[in-house]
């Protein structure tokens, strides 16, 4: 059951874009739907009605129906895109998303995951496909209205949403800091001696309680903070395989791939080729929805 605020949200369409430094976006409006865009690499200048922007990842940008906007010039060298486009029939969905910011920061790179899942179940089209985009989705707009409002934006849900959405305030204290000191600290070679004394328990004791609430150790957890930041690397940069195993403090680019493909499945090379596969491709999750391209080329 989706959240009362979203129940006739409809998921139409989602792309990702490559833009080239000399591309823009025509200025355009849409009659019955918004667009959310979530800029994974690199800035630009943008248009929204009567004023101009000039934003970089992580931004999100959110366009109502009828609102003018356009790219009017790729400032990097690459610019990478998450576009989505959807409907809301109830007014208390539409109320509520005019409380999102046109521009904002989020606070964290849960939406682009979000976001990723729901190009995922697009392409591959299992049975209620169109379901999980619109249950993501939901998650996602509660999300930005939280962050924006302060308000508690999953009140109206059910309890499958409250878990996804809050499982991890729900996690003892003690994890929550292990969590944050490893994310801020993901590219050393921490051990357990130092985690000891980060935190002033026995390492036996903070792997137990790290444990009951994650499954895993903090050395594990480590390791999949490093690869996740890695697919980020190699999704949405140019960065070769050796500058990324130094980005995320692996010693050689042996022991990165080793590692990436026991926890992924494929060489880290094979991976980023998937990934980049249907880059500029539309993926309409209605199959009713024709999207209409605003993308060309500065004169020169």
């Amino acid at each position: 059951m989706m959240s009362w605020l979203f129940q006739n949200l409809d998921v139409l369409w989602i792309s990702r874009f490559d833009y080239e430094r000399d591309w823009y976006v025509k200025v355009h409006a849409h009659t019955h739907f918004f667009q959310l865009m979530y800029i994974c690499e690199g800035s630009c200048i943008i248009t929204v009605g009567s004023q101009t922007h000039e934003v970089a990842a992580p931004h999100i940008l959110l366009y109502p129906p009828e609102t003018p906007h356009g790219i009017l010039q790729v400032l990097s060298d690459r610019l990478v895109t998450l576009d989505v486009k959807f409907s809301i029939q109830d007014k208390p969905g539409r109320d509520a998303i005019s409380m999102i910011p046109i521009v904002s920061v989020p606070r964290d790179e849960q939406p682009k995951y979000m976001l990723e899942q729901i190009r995922n179940e697009g392409f591959n089209r299992q049975y209620g496909y169109r379901d999980v985009c619109a249950h993501q989705l939901s998650l996602l707009l509660l999300m930005l209205l939280r962050w924006h409002t302060g308000l508690d934006a999953t009140s109206g849900g059910n309890d499958t949403e409250r878990m996804e959405v809050k499982r991890e305030h729900d996690f003892n204290p003690l994890t929550s800091a292990i969590i944050e000191y490893l994310q801020e600290h993901y590219m050393e070679t921490l051990t357990s001696d130092q985690l000891e004394r980060q935190f002033n328990y026995s390492y036996r004791y903070i792997s137990s309680v790290f444990g009951h609430d994650t499954q895993m150790t903090p050395m594990v957890y480590q390791k999949k903070v490093r690869i996740a930041r890695a697919q980020d690397l190699l999704s949405y940069t140019q960065f070769e395989l050796k500058e990324i195993a130094e980005v995320i403090g692996y010693s050689s680019v042996h022991e990165f791939s080793r590692h990436f493909k026991a926890q992924v499945g494929l060489p880290p090379g094979k991976w980023r080729e998937n990934s980049q596969h249907h880059v500029r491709e539309d993926v309409c999750i209605n199959p009713e929805f024709i999207n209409e391209l605003y993308v060309d080329k500065q004169k020169r």
